[in-house]
């Protein structure tokens, strides 16, 4: 493994790409996220013909699972892994 002295030694190189990498994963999930709650979620229900029901429990949905990402990354950065 001498060939490859990146894959033996730490390269602040390779975090900085992984770090990078790790952002952009993280503004895509919460891009989708807020995209599949803003326009998804209700053209699911208005396309299956419950358009009442979404607009009755469509902001119970959308708060529940926007309440439960946040405990989720709350809980990371008190592991601190944030």
């Amino acid at each position: 493994m001498h060939f490859w002295p990146s894959i033996t030694e730490l390269n602040p190189y390779n975090d900085k790409i992984a770090n990078m990498l790790n952002i952009k994963t993280k503004m895509l999930f919460f891009l989708g996220s807020v995209l599949f709650l803003v326009i998804g979620l209700p053209l699911l229900f208005f396309m299956l013909g419950h358009g009442e029901a979404y607009v009755t429990w469509g902001p119970w949905i959308s708060a529940i699972a926007l309440m439960l990402w946040l405990l989720m990354d709350v809980d990371k950065i008190r592991r601190g892994k944030g």
